[in-house]
C-alpha cells in the first residue's frame, strides 16, 4: 500500500533559444496527458522557469506524455512512467 505524497519534478532544458516574438512570449504551457489522451493537468509557467514540481499522488501508475507548448507550437515532449 502506498502512503504519503508522490511528486515529480520536471526540468525544462531548451536546446534552441526561444524568441519573444509571440504575444504570449512570457508563458509556456505545460500539459500532461494520460496514455489514452486524457488531459491530466495543464499549467502556464513563466518563460524563465527552469523546473516545475507536479503532484501526481492521485494518479494511477502508468505512462504519461508531457508536452511543452510555446506560442502556437510544441517545443518539447517526453514520456514519464509513474511506478510505486
Amino acid at each position: 500500500m502506498f502512503h504519503g505524497t508522490c511528486k515529480i519534478e520536471i526540468w525544462i532544458i531548451f536546446t534552441t533559444k526561444l524568441t519573444e516574438s509571440t504575444p504570449l512570449a512570457n508563458l509556456i504551457n505545460l500539459e500532461i496527458y494520460g496514455l489514452f489522451g486524457q488531459l491530466m493537468m495543464q499549467k502556464e509557467i513563466p518563460f524563465d522557469e527552469k523546473n516545475v514540481e507536479v503532484d501526481v499522488s492521485g494518479w494511477k501508475e502508468g505512462m504519461y506524455v508531457v508536452k511543452l507548448i510555446y506560442g502556437k507550437e510544441g517545443v518539447g515532449n517526453a514520456k514519464v512512467l509513474i511506478e510505486r
